[in-house]
């Protein structure tokens, strides 16, 4: 049984029969098993109807990219922790039993390789011949340390002029990802997307932190650009935080994600030290749950 159970909410028990069935040593792991394993006892699958739903609607969104198959009886692992993007994201996502078993130094990691991620699907968000970077500090792509150098050197890049300067609140003004589908004609007017990505538990707090009058300042746009809140886990498309979310930005959830990277020629392997994260962050929880099938 795993522990403190009784007070995940459907999309948690969800996360929690993914993490189990990732962690099987069969593909196919039955239902009444499933329930033992994280309840305790079998006493039908009452309890395990609204996660299993749950289950059913990422599938019929996500289709062959979901890496589960379910059926009446059982919970089919169809691709290995290293095949899957999903995998990769549940892994960083916060209430989660990946979450539990890392270390601050682990969280920033986390937290680093997501924007790295992040960084593809925007780029396939916004089509063909579109571009991204990763604008967050400290930067692996070459963006200067100071912000006004950091302005100058976004604007070179994506072919814009430089407005007036106002100090930011952070480092990187609140924008983690910037996007941008620049047209040959190199004129102004050109669809941009600046991103703010999180992994925290309290994600609503962060919709707070891009303010486009400060970045129509910083960058002659000539119109506003799109805003997005990124993260790893899965916001429920029908309550409250959905609503206050989309009301300000697009959300790119987990199932959003899992779906823009399924479309691009990358693995995960391409971005470096992910596989080996995700894979020691599971392996720490296979080893304290001592899980019997």
């Amino acid at each position: 049984m795993i522990s403190d159970v009784s007070s995940f909410s459907s999309e948690q028990l969800s996360d929690l029969i993914e993490t189990v069935v990732f962690l099987a040593d069969h593909d196919k792991v039955g239902l009444q098993v499933l329930e033992r394993r994280i309840f305790g006892q079998v006493t039908g699958i009452s309890r395990m109807t609204y996660p299993l739903n749950v289950m059913i609607q990422r599938q019929k969104i996500l289709g062959t990219n979901y890496p589960f198959q379910l059926t009446e009886v059982s919970v089919q692992r169809i691709r290995k922790l290293h095949e899957s993007w999903y995998a990769s994201l549940l892994a960083l996502s916060p209430k989660t039993l990946m979450r539990i078993k890392m270390s601050p130094k682990d969280i920033a990691a986390c937290a680093e390789l997501f924007e790295k991620i992040s960084t593809i699907a925007v780029r396939q968000l916004l089509g063909f011949d579109a571009e991204a970077l990763r604008f967050a500090w400290p930067s692996d792509c070459g963006r200067p340390v100071e912000f006004p150098d950091a302005i100058n050197w976004l604007a070179e890049k994506m072919g814009l002029c430089v407005g007036g300067y106002l100090p930011p609140r952070r480092k990187d003004g609140g924008v983690d990802i910037v996007g941008w589908q620049n047209f040959r004609d190199r004129r102004t007017g050109f669809p941009i997307l600046l991103g703010q990505c999180t992994v925290q538990e309290d994600f609503l707090s962060k919709t707070l932190d891009i303010d486009l009058k400060n970045w129509g300042q910083w960058l002659k746009t000539q119109r506003d650009p799109m805003t997005a809140l990124l993260l790893p886990s899965i916001i429920p498309g029908r309550g409250e935080d959905w609503n206050e979310i989309a009301q300000k930005h697009i959300v790119l959830d987990r199932i959003r994600l899992s779906r823009l990277l399924s479309r691009s020629s990358s693995s995960t392997q391409s971005i470096p030290g992910l596989t080996e994260f995700v894979t020691s962050i599971f392996a720490r929880v296979q080893k304290s749950l001592n899980i019997d099938y």
